[in-house]
């Protein structure tokens, strides 16, 4: 299972969803503020999540994903929607 993540933020649900996904499986962790990227990363060399290594951090924009549509099983927007200006460009 392949997950994109879209305004990741700083991970609150994204090593949830990459344990969903399972050893196998993959996150597209996508964001366009780096330092909210940064913060996940961090997040990731926290000993409680240390079994996490499926999630692949991305700098970027949810209008313009750097990922082919048919390579993903899901995408997924959490508590991120109200914070992008086009919402249906975004949705699109």
């Amino acid at each position: 299972m392949r997950a994109l993540e879209v305004g990741c933020g700083s991970g609150a649900f994204t090593t949830s969803i990459a344990r969903a996904v399972g050893e196998k499986g993959k996150v597209y962790a996508l964001d366009i503020q780096l330092e909210m990227l940064k913060q996940l990363k961090n997040k990731l060399t926290k000993p409680e999540n240390i079994d996490v290594r499926n999630i692949e951090l991305i700098n970027g924009s949810a209008y313009e994903i750097p990922l082919n549509s048919n390579s993903l099983s899901l995408a997924c927007m959490i508590t991120v929607l109200q914070e992008i200006p086009d919402n249906e460009k975004a949705l699109l």
